[in-house]
């Protein structure tokens, strides 16, 4: 019988040494993985609730979505956007004017806690800051006359381009593996396929000029028409029929459909611009936080979607997208 207890007795210490051993497995992994038990505090999320305040960093010089109003305020898209999160989270906003190329430091450097200021998504600063979901899509779109548009339809390669495009729009344009990168090629060449023969618009030196070269290297029978403006290329469409198509940033076509839109006009339906699946090259335009504030990028990707879905979003486009 005392021998039963000894053993028993042994046991112990290796039972003790085996629990402590899984504790310490877990907390290992809660470490790793920023939080697995136990998520660590986000002290920007916990210093905006302290101070009652939201810093946010903006560089007012781009308009429709920062710019100065007559009295010197701050006014725009980002402004009116930024102001719809405070008001969710019962926050006074405090706009940080400050020049874009600083932007990034100082929310390193803790003057402020978010920067929302048309800032496109850097993969290369991700060590460093933590982003948004997208909420505003800048890039270069396809877009023709609504009567070229019902021809382009109507077509197996517009079909496969469309997938292909839309998929590729669902994956966020990253491009960072075989899979995309293939994908991005086949985009490439029903593009060019689609645009066989055509004359081209786009913009000089633009990132819709870069994209018009690669499709003409894939089929030469593409002739690229440069001009000065995203506004003339716009007008070479409507004015020029031997144009049939324009690559062309999504803000400049935004403001000239709402222009065709607006109040008193009835713009021929056959001439209207359409744009022709999601953008060919991609420029989304996030909200950047200091690394690791988990919590704040949490509320902040969640209240987008919730913007999404109620239509809040399309509203700020009719708003700053018209003349």
């Amino acid at each position: 019988m005392s021998e039963e207890k000894n053993a028993s007795r042994t046991l112990h210490p290796l039972l003790y040494l085996l629990i402590g051993s899984l504790l310490a497995l877990l907390l290992a992994k809660a470490i790793s993985s920023g939080g697995f038990f136990f998520p660590f505090s986000d002290p920007t999320w916990s210093a905006m609730q302290s101070r009652g305040t939201w810093r946010v960093g903006m560089d007012p010089s781009f308009p429709p979505f920062e710019s100065l109003d007559a009295e010197g305020k701050p006014a725009g898209y980002d402004l009116d956007l930024a102001q719809l999160f405070a008001d969710e989270w019962g926050l006074q906003l405090e706009i940080v004017p400050i020049g874009f190329d600083s932007l990034l430091d100082a929310l390193r450097t803790g003057q402020i806690d978010s920067v929302i200021s048309a800032l496109p998504f850097d993969p290369r600063t991700t060590q460093d800051v933590t982003y948004s979901e997208p909420y505003f899509e800048a890039g270069i779109r396809l877009a023709v006359r609504s009567s070229d548009a019902e021809q382009m339809r109507g077509t197996d390669v517009f079909e496969e381009l469309s997938r292909d495009m839309t998929a590729s729009a669902a994956n966020g344009n990253e491009g960072n593996n075989n899979e995309s990168n293939g994908t991005s090629i086949q985009i490439r060449k029903n593009m060019a396929a689609l645009l066989s023969g055509k004359e081209v618009a786009v913009e000089w030196g633009s990132m819709g000029d870069m994209v018009g070269r690669q499709l003409q290297r894939i089929d030469p029978t593409i002739e690229l028409f440069p001009y000065e403006t995203p506004n003339e290329v716009i007008i070479a469409l409507q004015d020029n029929s031997n144009i049939g198509a324009v690559l062309i940033d999504n803000i400049t076509l935004l403001q000239f459909q709402r222009s065709q839109l607006q109040s008193g006009q009835s713009p021929n339906p056959a001439s209207a611009l359409i744009e022709i699946g999601p953008a060919v090259e991609g420029n989304p335009y996030v909200i950047a936080m200091p690394y690791r504030s988990s919590k704040l990028q949490t509320e902040i990707n969640y209240l987008l979607q919730m913007f999404q879905a109620s239509g809040r979003l399309s509203d700020l486009e009719q708003i700053w997208f018209s003349p």
